[in-house]
């Protein structure tokens, strides 16, 4: 319609822009506007401690999807415990910005989501870093310190399959993730590792951006090291 929406947290309570009271030390936040800026309405969502929002795109039916991290314990708004140090976070709202669901996924350790993506059969696949072994929701252990993990969820943010991908060392900084033309999946991330794991070519500095394509079902059929500075640190 030419509005925008806007995401972010906040710890403010209400007052200013904000019509909400906080739940916990930091909220989700998202803000809709019209197409000249003017606060249309605004809505909070949060647990008992910190809750970052860092993604959000328009779903299918004119909602939202929210993604971020988070530390909180079940309550207010959030409805499942973290499994470990932090977790992703996951809120579904209607085209008005009201709940229809929320979800949390993750492991013993800590987890975040860095960009997700609508899938062709109406789902949602997100591309998350883990430094979590098998636990919670997790399936496979990392190879290293951290690694890349997908976590393919249908409509109602239930899991279909997840997938680990890393190598001895730290692969983080996710970029994106999106489906290609096949239906698989292309993933980026920053990575440390050398040949191990997942990863088939060695790094020429300290750290490569990582490309990783899998198919649709989560599996990977090639990954590529882009090679820049050998000096980057």
């Amino acid at each position: 319609d030419g509005g925008y929406i806007i995401a972010g947290y906040s710890g403010s309570g209400i007052g200013g822009d904000k019509t909400q009271i906080n739940r916990g030390f930091h909220d989700y936040w998202i803000v809709r506007t019209d197409s000249i800026g003017t606060v249309l309405w605004d809505k909070d969502f949060g647990g008992t401690d910190y809750d970052f929002l860092s993604n959000l795109l328009i779903a299918g039916d004119g909602g939202f999807l929210l993604g971020g991290t988070s530390s909180s314990l079940a309550g207010p708004d959030k409805t499942q415990n973290i499994w470990g140090a932090t977790d992703v976070w996951i809120i579904k709202t209607d085209s008005l910005g009201n709940k229809i669901w929320d979800a949390d996924y993750g492991g013993f350790d800590y987890d975040q989501v860095n960009s997700f993506c609508k899938s062709a059969d109406g789902g949602y696949m997100l591309g998350c870093y883990s430094a979590s072994g098998i636990s919670g929701n997790k399936t496979q252990n990392t190879w290293g310190l951290g690694d890349v993990w997908l976590l393919k969820i249908t409509s109602a943010g239930i899991i279909q399959w997840d997938k680990d991908f890393g190598g001895i060392d730290l692969e983080d900084g996710i970029g994106s993730v999106l489906q290609d033309s096949d239906g698989g999946y292309i993933v980026t991330c920053n990575s440390f590792s050398g040949v191990s794991g997942d990863k088939t070519e060695n790094n020429l500095g300290l750290a490569q951006a990582w490309v990783l394509k899998s198919d649709s079902l989560g599996n990977k059929l090639w990954d590529k090291t882009i090679f820049t500075d050998p000096d980057q640190k």
